[in-house]
């Protein structure tokens, strides 16, 4: 199967984070069947603050997730899901532990 997958957390357990507010990703490679590795953390400038978007700080995180196919977010505004559509980039919503994010996503159940 072979895809990477970031996940906004706060903590790195739970899918937790609005794409816009979140100033991590966590980073994991999904190998085939339910087996995933975590890769790294990759930390970026929120996109949303005070009610204000800042489409300099979305690009540089769209920049950032480049290498990635899929995003697992609590929320994700339809401006930034559009640019990571462009740029082949899927976003699912949930709240969720990771563990059972990634596992559903390799088995094709999200």
């Amino acid at each position: 199967m072979g895809l990477r997958v970031a996940v906004a957390s706060n903590d790195g357990r739970i899918v937790n984070q609005h794409f816009g507010r979140t100033n991590k990703f966590f980073i994991f490679d999904i190998d085939g069947d339910t087996t995933y590795k975590f890769l790294e953390i990759r930390e970026t400038t929120p996109v949303c603050s005070l009610g204000v978007h800042d489409d300099d700080a979305l690009q540089k995180t769209i920049e950032l997730l480049e290498d990635c196919n899929i995003v697992f977010v609590s929320r994700i505004g339809p401006g930034a899901e559009h640019a990571l559509k462009i740029k082949g980039i899927q976003t699912y919503e949930m709240f969720d532990y990771i563990d059972n994010s990634l596992k559903n996503l390799a088995s094709m159940n999200l």
